[in-house]
């Protein structure tokens, strides 16, 4: 939901839990496209941006969870909002398992690219193969 205030989010998201306990209901927000300052007619700056919350339940590495993964969880934010079918704790998660091998496998490709180009160096620095 698009919002009009004075004041700007000084962060990308924020967890609403009092009091943090684990298995407590939270609340998520997520800020964006924040824009801004603009001039008011009453000489005041105020700030626009869209704004997204979600009801989930806290646990100590929930911001850590966030924070890797906030794409999927913004996303199950946003469909919540537009009244969509929201996505389950077990949907995220698997949706963030097919990214991490995805991103898995493409480092490994680059690390064995690497591996290769070290291997060379020192070859190389040994006063081995002139044509490395």
């Amino acid at each position: 939901m698009r919002i009009e205030s004075n004041i700007k989010p000084l962060v990308p998201h924020e967890i609403e839990a009092l009091p943090k306990v684990a298995g407590r209901t939270c609340t998520v927000i997520f800020y964006e496209n924040i824009e801004g300052p603009i001039k008011k007619d009453e000489g005041e700056d105020a700030y626009t941006y869209d704004r997204y919350t979600l009801e989930t339940q806290y646990r100590e590495n929930l911001e850590e969870s966030i924070g890797k993964n906030r794409e999927a969880w913004l996303q199950k934010a946003i469909e919540a909002e537009q009244g969509g079918k929201e996505k389950t704790e077990m949907e995220i998660l698997q949706e963030q398992v097919a990214t991490l091998k995805d991103e898995n496998e493409a480092l490994k490709a680059s690390n064995e690219e690497l591996s290769g180009i070290v291997d060379d160096l020192i070859i190389a620095s040994l006063g081995g193969d002139e044509n490395v």
